[in-house]
């Protein structure tokens, strides 16, 4: 096993390494937007009947790309299921940690930008909060009817029993300047509503590296400092003020750049 980099490199007689620690990484990071989505529409129509499945997919393919480990990821996630969503059969992200086998090598620290979903001690990180949410939407989607005006944001509306939930997401380009939007959503038709609750995904929540990095970035965690990481970095729903008139919903937030947010309405 590979302990460090310049262990790796030098035993990279295929040249792999090399490959997704550098070569196409500034090319792929500047793809964009919506460009699997894309590429799943052009493949959905030379497929025709015959199912369509994509094995691995992430928002990059360099395997020491800091995005892995931050909230990039996580939009990026978001916005491509939602977008492809009914176009594929089967669509697993690559990858769920970052110990996995292919080119016998993981990095020596606990956020070294990896694939995974989970850092190298087990610690989420906001790839996998990403999918977290998404497994609380409902299987029921709504249209929505008027157009946003932002040039970054965008939502989708689903209902899950009694709970109308809107995810809010504003996945950007490294090096966007939009770095956070003013966000109103206006609802009409509601018969009544008790509380509003938000979950975030950005650089302040969810974000274990940030953690890491406030500990100081000690290259070993201990077992508790892992659990306190953990602990730091967890969904954390927090009440949204709303204000509510005669079958009238109206909400006012802030998305940071490259941020999640999971709406529900109870």
């Amino acid at each position: 096993m590979y302990n460090d980099l310049k262990e790796a490199k030098t035993k990279d007689v295929h040249g792999y390494f090399s490959v997704m620690t550098k070569g196409n990484g500034k090319r792929l990071t500047n793809s964009p937007q919506g460009k699997l989505t894309k590429e799943v529409i052009k493949a959905k129509n030379e497929a025709g009947d015959l199912p369509l499945i994509y094995t691995e997919w992430n928002s990059n393919a360099t395997i020491t790309y800091e995005g892995n480990d931050c909230e990039h990821t996580s939009a990026f996630i978001v916005k491509t299921i939602i977008d492809n969503s009914g176009l594929v059969d089967g669509y697993p992200f690559w990858t769920f940690s970052d110990i996995f086998e292919e080119l016998s090598f993981f990095g020596n620290k606990p956020f070294s930008g990896s694939f995974g979903m989970l850092n190298i001690n087990g610690i989420p990180k906001p790839s996998f909060w990403a999918f977290k949410l998404l497994s609380k939407l409902g299987t029921e989607r709504y249209d929505i009817l008027s157009e946003t005006t932002s040039e970054t944001v965008e939502t989708a509306v689903f209902r899950k029993n009694n709970i109308i939930q809107i995810m809010v997401y504003n996945q950007q380009m490294p090096g966007g300047e939009i770095l956070k939007e003013e966000v109103d959503i206006v609802l009409t038709g509601i018969d009544e509503v008790s509380q509003v609750v938000i979950d975030r995904i950005n650089k302040f929540y969810c974000n274990p590296k940030k953690v890491w990095i406030e500990m100081g970035a000690p290259e070993y965690l201990t077992e508790k400092k892992v659990e306190y990481i953990k602990e730091k970095s967890k969904l954390k729903g927090e009440t949204l003020e709303y204000n509510f008139s005669q079958g009238k919903l109206i909400l006012k937030t802030e998305i940071e750049k490259q941020e999640v947010a999971l709406i529900e309405i109870v």
